[in-house]
């Protein structure tokens, strides 16, 4: 088990829930520092136990998905944050909103997933129709222009798949990329976790030719899953 995040404050629709300290200067912070809030997000302030970003997934002692979206970190917006630093998470809870005590903790992976020994591959595991499936529903519901598989594990000793992480190339007048990916979490349902990465045309077609963005990484060693539409 990956401790990611130790939650301090939990702010959502003007409620400040956690330590008191804290939560002052977080406001503090919002007033000197005016930030736009997506419709739905919460703020999660405190401190970071491990490396992230915004390409990762969080959960909860209860498994519920908690969705970085920004970090800020000195007045300073940024993408990802390293272990020891204090600051604020802007983030999507799709299942609804966290119920948290001050000092709970956020994982990088299921509790589960970390009781098992994995390998992470980045090769298409052809054998299981599982990761496959999840992408032809994702394709149906959201019509992407592309599905790449990006990474998956599995069990070392059985070879049993324990979960995957997906990118999607979705098109430039999406309305919205975060109650999309929302809307997909909630609706799409797999019998292992995933977790998905969603670029616009335009941002996939700058992103993957810059060598040093996850994007191209993906472009590279990804294994394409579905093409549609548009070209991406």
């Amino acid at each position: 088990m990956k401790e990611a995040f130790q939650i301090e404050v939990y702010a959502h629709d003007g409620i400040y829930l956690g330590n008191k300290q804290v939560a002052a200067g977080l406001e503090r912070y919002l007033i000197e520092h005016p930030t736009e809030i997506g419709s739905g997000q919460k703020l999660l302030a405190g401190r970071v136990l491990a490396d992230f970003s915004v390409c990762d997934t969080l959960y909860d002692d209860n498994d519920k998905l908690v969705l970085p979206r920004r970090f800020l970190l000195d007045g300073v917006e940024q993408e990802e944050v390293f272990a020891g630093a204090v600051c604020v998470v802007l983030c999507d809870i799709p299942d609804g909103t966290l119920a948290p005590v001050e000092g709970a903790v956020l994982y990088l992976h299921t509790k589960e997933e970390a009781e098992e020994p994995v390998a992470v591959r980045s090769a298409f595991p052809m054998n299981d129709p599982e990761i496959q499936q999840t992408a032809e529903e994702i394709a149906r519901l959201a019509n992407p222009r592309r599905i790449y598989l990006i990474s998956h594990k599995t069990n070392q000793s059985s070879g049993q798949l324990i979960s995957f992480k997906l990118a999607l190339i979705v098109a430039d007048d999406t309305r919205s990329i975060s109650e999309l990916e929302c809307f997909l979490y909630t609706a799409v349902d797999s019998a292992y976790p995933y977790d998905l990465v969603l670029y616009t045309e335009t941002e996939w077609a700058s992103l993957s030719q810059d060598d040093r963005t996850f994007a191209a990484s993906i472009a590279k060693t990804g294994t394409l899953l579905y093409e549609g539409g548009a070209e991406a």
